[in-house]
């Protein structure tokens, strides 16, 4: 009985030596000490109980006691962050050390953009680490200004995933502190989040034509009183509101500075880099304050035409049925009187003529009917496809409700509205 008690002590004493021991190699860790020794997901803590020790952030690292340990858990979301206010980006060494890294091509071939979020009372940074590249699922991860990762989103671990998309949700104001995008120059502006300056700004001074989605740039076409258009200055601003559908959608409008006092009317085409709000989500239908159709953006993705763009027609003709090579979609929609059809191909040279959909005329007796049209995309051979959507008007071409089948893939229209 002596003995065990002696032992029992001798443990006890060694764990509190261990605990507060700097140099104990790291075999024990708590939320006040060692901290950078912690690891996610596998160095173990110092006793604790879970009863009675509750999750706390130290320096914004996440800990929790659990089976009688303090681990650092993601499942903890801690919130309170730094501000970086008080050190100048240029000043934060850490940041440079990875810049420099970056900076170096055989060490990054994916490409990597920084973007410096506010959060809270604080700031955050969003590492990018597929800018150049599609990546099968996204590769990111949130720092704090001291340098210390928060979150990622590929470590394996859904919940910590989810703290950096909750985290992504209340970041606002994004500004992109560095990038070796290769495109990174191609657009004339960014888009920027401010919700107020989106409700307080009401004039609109311009008028939209077309607008287009090219994989990186929203490009907007249009016109306004003026001489030639060379003094316009145009900002998009993002509302800041995420409205839950699948995609999501986002409102967004344009900003004309125009203080020339011509009275032609020239046309424009200004362009905005998408990527700090594609950087929460990966594909976004457009609301755009003065243009009365969706436009789906995509990152990497080139959509054209763009789904904003139903101005094709359905071609009523059985003949031409045996000629043309047909396409099965990968997905359709119907908005707003438009059919709206995705599909792979490679890259068009005139997808203006190749792309056409084709009805014979021909339903079923059932009510209501159901049309079997054609669509093609021309012929191809190349291995190498990216993904299409493009749309038709329907609104004067089926006078009736009825669905509309093409390959495995069936859709329910209303009719002429």
């Amino acid at each position: 009985m002596k003995t065990s008690f002696w032992l029992a002590l001798y443990l006890l004493f060694a764990t509190l030596i261990a605990c507060n021991d700097d140099d104990s190699g790291g075999e024990c860790f708590s939320p006040t000490q060692n901290i950078e020794l912690a690891k996610f997901d596998s160095d173990m803590g110092c006793d604790c109980d879970p009863d009675i020790d509750a999750p706390n952030c130290v320096n914004s690292l996440p800990f929790k006691c659990e089976e009688g340990k303090w681990i650092l858990s993601p499942a903890v979301l801690c919130e309170s962050y730094i501000s970086c206010n008080e050190t100048p980006i240029s000043e934060l060494d850490w940041l440079q050390e990875l810049i420099n890294t970056y900076n170096d091509p055989k060490a990054n071939t994916t490409g990597v953009e920084i973007t410096l979020y506010d959060y809270k009372e604080g700031q955050i940074f969003l590492i990018d680490h597929c800018i150049n590249v599609q990546c099968f699922v996204p590769e990111y991860e949130i720092l704090n200004c001291q340098g210390e990762r928060i979150c990622s989103s590929n470590l394996g671990n859904s919940t910590e995933a989810e703290q950096c998309e909750n985290i992504l949700k209340g970041a606002t104001n994004p500004r992109v502190v560095y990038t070796n995008r290769i495109n990174a120059n191609t657009c004339d502006n960014a888009v920027e989040i401010n919700g107020d300056l989106y409700d307080n700004s009401t004039e609109r001074n311009y008028t939209i034509e077309k607008v287009s989605w090219d994989g990186t740039c929203l490009k907007i076409k249009f016109n306004s009183g003026g001489c030639d258009g060379s003094t316009w200055v145009t900002r998009l601003i993002d509302q800041g509101v995420v409205m839950e559908s699948f995609p999501v959608q986002r409102n967004v409008k344009m900003i004309l500075e125009n203080e020339e006092l011509c009275f032609a009317l020239p046309v424009q085409e200004h362009s905005f880099d998408m990527s700090p709000i594609l950087a929460q989500n990966d594909k976004i239908y457009l609301n755009i304050e003065g243009y009365n159709k969706q436009v789906l953006i995509e990152k990497g993705i080139l959509n054209n035409p763009n789904p904003g763009d139903c101005t094709k027609k359905p071609i009523l003709d059985d003949l031409h049925l045996i000629d043309i090579a047909p396409t099965d979609p990968s997905k359709l929609e119907i908005i707003d009187q438009c059919l709206y059809i995705t599909f792979k191909a490679s890259e068009f040279s005139d997808i203006s003529k190749d792309v056409v959909l084709i009805d014979s005329g021909i339903e079923t007796k059932a009510i209501p009917p159901t049309s079997v049209p054609v669509f093609s995309a021309g012929y191809f051979t190349d291995t190498s496809l990216k993904e299409y959507t493009v749309g038709f008007d329907i609104s004067d071409f089926y006078s009736a409700p009825r669905y509309i089948s093409i390959g495995k893939h069936k859709v329910f229209y209303e009719g002429p509205q």
